[in-house]
């Protein structure tokens, strides 16, 4: 399943993390997150990755696109 931020809302941190785990909590599929802060005008940071991995067992990957290939 793939998890993107809201389309037309730009939150802050703790908003958007609620959107994800909202997401990752309705499902028992294995979860991709898609970064593209250039498409969805929201950014999230490796740090808030590693954050949402920790509390989703379900969240195993994800799709960056952020144009910064120091993120890979």
């Amino acid at each position: 399943l793939m998890v993107l931020p809201p389309y037309v809302y730009t939150g802050s941190w703790p908003e958007i993390k609620s959107h994800f785990a909202a997401v990752f909590g309705a499902t028992a599929l294995s979860c991709m997150l898609y970064n593209n802060p250039i498409a969805y005008g929201t950014d999230t940071t490796p740090e808030q990755i590693s954050e949402l991995a920790g509390e989703h067992a379900n969240l195993h990957a994800v799709k960056e696109s952020s144009a910064d290939v120091r993120r890979i």
